[in-house]
């Protein structure tokens, strides 16, 4: 008896511990999402809203619904939103720049906030919003860029008598490793020598080598590298200094890559261990016809390296000078030299390359607001659909045809490039916004334009904007940043799903980060808002 009751009474307490578990995990939060058997009837009292909670105490956003008695109408929901977007901007961090701003819900139609819509500014960047659907919509996501190898003479027994041509069609994507590929086709199709020369072949694209009004930026600088229908690695070479000297003077030096069209001036010097490292290149000669030489100045300390990027200056030879590089490597031997010219009428295929999809090149486009491949797609784009030669003006004929075509008028804005960096861009906030909503209306572009944009707090440009707070993966944007301008456009979701397009331009700014701190809180506020009662609670991990 005495052990039949110590076991109702080892049950009950299993039951009782059980009972009190459940109940603490049936709390206010679970209450309307999951019901448990065991949990006590408490009292229902609706969850306050959310305050702005950093992530890493998160898991995702769950929509949970609010007691709505005490709120207000959908249309005072609207007007409140204005209000708070109105105080926001009337802070003081815009009083002194010209500015425009529109954002308009893409389910409703309704113009949730509009400051100088109308106004005409430079947008930067996010012209590569206009680039990218233009040539999305003409070229097709599935447009691939061609890289061809043709020759002339006679093939027997492995050798060509005659020369080889490498052309290029615009790939603004082709890298070394793709050349490679295109080495090794030729070695297994037989072939091991070449008696004459490589032709650059560079004629799918004009001569000019910069965007409007690249002249006037830094001419080292990367962000205006050189373009050309035959081009690699986006017109730039990586070059390493280390410490592990040859000769015990001078540190190693490594150019990527390879090629003997960059002649280095090894003048770095190794220094004792915790020196800063340091890496300064110039270039000596201002005739590129087959290479160019440049001198190395600096130190590296032990088991340190230094590291600097440098632009080319002919990317057609260049590009044709590393082609032939990787045939000596791979074993096929070309007793000519490199030089320009065009592919002659006689001239068979022998090897053909094709880029990634256009879809996947303008992604990487506007995630990391690559100017070289933005003005590579603007001048395709002419050659294709305007004929050959691709020239911007072309690429910007098409690119009016297309904004005509969903309703901006040509003569009420201006386009001098493809990447944002000419001063002859400008645009409205508006006419942005009708752009993203024609492209958010077009399904059979949609998804490929809206993947190409950053994300908040997640990647690209944009990936440590307000990153850690829910606003991650809610808002994909095109930024847009040139001295004094700072420029954001692209899509959001609110509270409630609501899916909205915004730009915002603002030009002759005295402080950059004020205004993106404007922007910030605009989009949080968006994020936010909700037209049903509902908030962005957020569960933890």
């Amino acid at each position: 008896m005495l052990l039949k009751n110590k076991k109702i009474r080892f049950g009950l307490i299993i039951f009782l511990l059980f009972e009190t578990l459940t109940n603490l995990l049936a709390g206010p939060k679970n209450i309307g999402i999951v019901s448990n058997a065991f949990a006590t009837k408490k009292k229902y009292s609706p969850p306050k809203k959310a305050k702005i909670s950093r992530k890493s105490d998160l898991a995702f956003p769950v929509i949970v619904k609010e007691d709505k008695s005490d709120e207000g109408s959908e249309q005072n929901s609207v007007k409140n939103l204005r209000k708070e977007i109105e105080r926001v901007v009337n802070a003081g961090a815009l009083r002194n720049s010209q500015y425009g701003i529109k954002i308009k819900s893409l389910k409703t139609g309704d113009v949730f906030y509009e400051k100088n819509p109308d106004l005409s500014l430079l947008p930067a960047s996010t012209v590569k919003l206009i680039t990218s659907a233009a040539a999305l919509a003409y070229l097709k996501p599935e447009y691939t860029f061609k890289t061809i190898v043709y020759y002339d003479g006679t093939m027997k027994g492995g050798k060509i008598s005659g020369n080889i041509y490498l052309k290029g069609f615009g790939d603004p994507s082709l890298v070394p490793e793709e050349l490679w590929v295109i080495a090794n086709d030729l070695f297994l199709k037989g072939v091991r020598e070449v008696s004459g020369n490589i032709i650059a072949d560079d004629s799918f694209f004009d001569a000019k080598r910069m965007g409007d009004g690249w002249e006037e930026y830094p001419k080292e600088s990367l962000y205006t590298a050189l373009v050309g229908a035959l081009s690699l690695g986006y017109n730039t070479v990586r070059i390493v200094a280390s410490s592990s000297s040859q000769n015990g003077v001078h540190p190693a030096v490594a150019v990527d890559p390879p090629t003997d069209y960059i002649d280095v001036e090894n003048r770095m010097s190794l220094r004792r261990s915790g020196e800063k490292a340091s890496l300064a290149v110039r270039r000596v000669n201002d005739d590129y016809d087959e290479n160019e030489k440049i001198i190395l100045q600096g130190r590296v300390s032990n088991h340190g390296q230094a590291e600097a990027y440098r632009k080319i200056e002919n990317p057609p030879v260049y590009t044709a000078t590393v082609f032939k590089d990787f045939l000596d490597r791979r074993g096929i031997s070309v007793k000519g030299k490199v030089i320009e010219g065009l592919v002659t009428g006689n001239a068979r295929i022998l090897s053909v390359h094709n880029s990634k999809s256009l879809s996947n090149v303008v992604r990487d486009m506007n995630k990391f607001s690559n100017n070289f491949i933005a003005e590579q797609i603007l001048k395709t784009l002419g050659a294709e659909i305007r004929g050959t030669q691709g020239t911007e003006e072309k690429g910007i004929e098409v690119e009016e045809e297309f904004l005509g075509k969903i309703g901006i008028e040509k003569g009420s804005y201006s386009l001098g490039d493809g990447a944002g960096l000419s001063k002859k861009n400008k645009i409205t906030s508006s006419q942005m916004v009708r752009l993203l909503e024609y492209m958010y209306n077009n399904f059979e572009l949609w998804p490929e334009y809206v993947s190409s944009l950053p994300t908040f707090g997640i990647d690209g440009s944009l990936r440590k904007r307000l990153n850690g707070f829910f606003s991650e993966r809610r808002t994909r944007a095109k930024t847009g940043t040139l001295n004094g301008v700072t420029c954001l456009s692209g899509y959001l979701v609110t509270a409630d799903n609501e899916p909205v397009a915004f730009s915002f331009f603002a030009n002759r700014c005295s402080d950059p980060w004020a205004v993106k701190s404007v922007q910030n809180s605009i989009i949080l506020t968006l994020n936010k808002f909700s037209r049903n009662g509902i908030s962005l609670e957020q569960t933890k991990k």
